[in-house]
């Protein structure tokens, strides 16, 4: 277990479900070398991004003093610093200049601190180190573990009927502009009878509000239709053919940042194709997870902006006239479900921090 101190908290405050509590036990005054890390405080929190009251998004580091102690550690090369940022993916120019005035504030060098995201389009700089991964897959896959097989049965037993009351199934919230894009598109092609797709009011000065059109969904069964990320219902997997996933970005590589919309569909029985960045399928084909590909043609995927997300509707379009069989979903989510369970980023990524003595962006 490596040894580890938080900033405003300690291991013992989080509960028993945070991720770090695998790989690291509280500092004693007998480690010679440790990580500090600047992490959410909230003890239900699983992992991730520091915050305080007193700052916003862009500005969250800059409260932080670091105690004189641990200036001198990472000044002696004793103590790395890791500021978690391993579910979110904000792009780089948004947090760069942030962190840069946190080492300059503290009069430490980024020689041994570590900038952990889930933003594998993050740049590579010269300040700080990088560490780039899929750190939801972790986090997501712990969550359900313990509903999983429920889950999985509850929906296939439905599934198996095949008695569909929609074709597809597309779970927007915020109105991210591709995501209002996306909409019309499908809605130009396909009406409310036969598939759903939802859209969420924005906040005020986001790219609509209070809009006209916007849609639930007819299979939530909390009434309230609010659901936390990690919350599994059941009947829009089983109720729905197939689904159209809308991930968190589409346009440009300097965001690729994988969230648990596009797992769920992983993980969980139901065919479906994605809306998100360039070459996104292939990137978590390249972990070992499979995309359906027996039954939908991803090829769009590689495609550029312009194109990719018409080409994604097009194999739509086809999926809704092809049978699927149970027995091939559950051989998908099976085969899915042992790679979630041997990917690790968070312990690659401690024992990287902690054993290299490089200084390295990886």
């Amino acid at each position: 277990m490596i040894p580890v101190e938080f900033y405003k908290t300690n291991l013992d405050a989080y509960n028993q479900r945070h991720l770090y509590r695998q790989y690291v036990r509280q500092r004693t005054d007998q480690d010679e070398k440790f990580l500090f890390f600047i992490t959410d405080t909230d003890p239900n929190s699983p992992s991730g991004r520091y915050s305080s009251s007193n700052r916003g998004l862009f500005d969250w580091l800059d409260d932080i003093i670091l105690p004189l102690e641990i200036i001198q550690s990472v000044r002696n090369k004793k103590c790395s610093i890791i500021i978690d940022d391993s579910i979110e993916g904000f792009e780089t120019e948004w947090l760069h200049p942030g962190i840069c005035n946190f080492l300059n504030r503290n009069q430490i060098s980024g020689e041994q601190v570590y900038y952990v995201t889930g933003n594998t389009g993050f740049d590579s700089v010269t300040e700080y180190n990088v560490i780039r991964d899929h750190f939801v897959v972790e986090v997501a896959n712990q969550y359900w573990n313990k509903m999983y097989t429920n889950a999985v049965s509850q929906i296939s037993q439905q599934r198996a009927s095949q008695d569909w009351l929609f074709e597809f199934i597309c779970l927007q919230q915020r109105p991210r502009d591709f995501r209002v894009t996306l909409r019309n598109k499908l809605r130009n092609l396909y009406t409310t009878q036969t598939s759903v797709c939802t859209m969420k009011t924005g906040n005020p000065g986001e790219y609509i509000y209070d809009s006209d059109w916007i849609e639930s969904n007819p299979l939530d069964s909390k009434s309230q239709n609010v659901y936390e990320w990690w919350e599994i219902e059941p009947n829009n997997f089983a109720r729905s053919k197939f689904a159209v996933v809308s991930e968190c970005s589409y346009r440009g590589l300097d965001k690729k940042f994988v969230t648990e919309k596009t797992l769920k569909n992983l993980l969980f029985p139901q065919p479906f194709v994605l809306c998100g960045y360039q070459h996104q399928v292939q990137d978590l084909r390249n972990i070992g997870f499979n995309f359906y590909d027996n039954i939908v043609d991803h090829s769009y995927d590689a495609q550029d902006d312009t194109t990719r997300m018409d080409s994604m509707i097009k194999e739509l379009d086809r999926l809704i006239n092809e049978q699927v069989l149970l027995d091939e979903c559950l051989e998908v989510v099976n085969h899915n479900k042992q790679i979630a369970n041997l990917y690790k980023p968070y312990k690659t990524a401690l024992e990287r921090i902690y054993y290299d003595t490089d200084n390295l962006s990886i």
